[in-house]
C-alpha cells in the first residue's frame, strides 16, 4: 500500500475524514516533477480534529518517487508528526519524525512508546540527515533509515508512527485552537524563513509567495 493508504486506513477506523480542496495546489509540475496534494480534515470535532496532507512526488520519469505525510492537530496538544517514503534509483528511505509543536510539557509515557518503536526498528541502517535548526526540536523518538530492507517495512514503519499519533491524540490535553495554531504556525514561519530541505526545493521551483501558500495549506495555519 501507499503511506497515503495507510495512513487513511488507520485513521478512518476512528473518525470520518472529508477531503479538503487543495485549490490551485492540487497538481504543481515543474522541471520534470510533478507533486499532487491533497489534505482530509477530521469531520467533527470530538475527541480531537486535526488535517492530515498528502504530497505525492513523481520524477525521472517515475524512476523517482516521494510521499510525504503531514499530521497537525488543531485542538488537542499533539506533536506535528511528518512521515516521507522515498524511492530513488533502487534505493529506499523512510523518515517518521515528531516535532515539538507542543504548548506543554510532552507525556514521559508516551515519549516511551515512541522510543519503543524506534528502538524495534534500529537494526536498520541510518539514513544521514543535513543538520538543520529544526533538528533542536525533533523529537528523540523520530527515526531515518535507509537501505534495500526499508522498501519491505516502509509500510510498518508509517503504519507504527500513525498508531502513534492515535494514542497521543486520545491522550492529549485540549487547547484552544488559537494557541495550537500559533505554535504549528511558528514552525511554518521558520520553514519558510530559515529553510528546510522540501521547502527550498519547492521556493526554487515554483518561488516564494506560492510555497507559502501550499505550506500554510498543507499545515493548516
Amino acid at each position: 500500500m501507499t503511506a497515503k493508504e495507510t495512513v487513511l486506513g488507520i485513521l478512518g477506523k476512528d473518525r470520518k475524514l472529508t477531503p479538503v480542496d487543495p485549490g490551485q495546489f492540487s497538481k504543481m509540475s515543474k522541471s520534470g516533477m510533478t507533486f499532487n496534494i491533497s489534505a482530509y480534515d477530521t469531520a467533527d470535532k470530538n475527541g480531537g480534529s486535526y488535517r492530515v496532507s498528502f504530497i505525492d512526488m513523481k520524477a525521472m520519469l517515475g524512476l523517482m518517487k516521494m510521499e510525504t505525510v503531514i499530521i497537525t492537530s488543531d485542538d488537542r496538544d499533539v506533536p506535528l508528526f511528518s512521515f516521507d517514503v522515498i524511492k530513488a534509483m533502487g534505493k529506499n528511505t523512510v523518515l517518521a519524525e515528531g516535532y515539538d509543536t507542543l504548548v506543554g510539557d510532552a507525556p514521559a509515557e508516551l515519549l516511551e512508546e515512541g522510543r519503543k518503536i524506534k528502538a524495534s526498528y534500529e537494526n536498520l541502517p541510518d539514513y544521514a540527515r543535513e543538520a538543520r535548526w529544526y533538528d533542536a526540536i525533533l523529537l528523540y523518538f523520530s527515526l531515518a533509515k535507509t537501505g534495500k530492507e526499508v522498501k519491505d517495512i516502509a509500510e510498518g514503519i508509517v503504519s507504527d508512527y500513525t498508531g502513534l499519533f492515535r494514542q497521543w491524540l486520545a491522550a492529549a490535553p485540549e487547547v484552544s485552537p488559537e494557541e495550537k495554531k500559533a505554535a504549528t504556525g511558528e514552525y511554518v514561519s521558520r520553514l519558510l524563513s530559515e529553510g528546510g530541505a522540501s521547502t527550498d526545493q519547492f521556493k526554487k521551483l515554483f518561488g516564494e509567495e506560492k510555497t507559502d501558500g501550499l505550506f500554510r495549506f498543507l499545515f493548516n495555519v
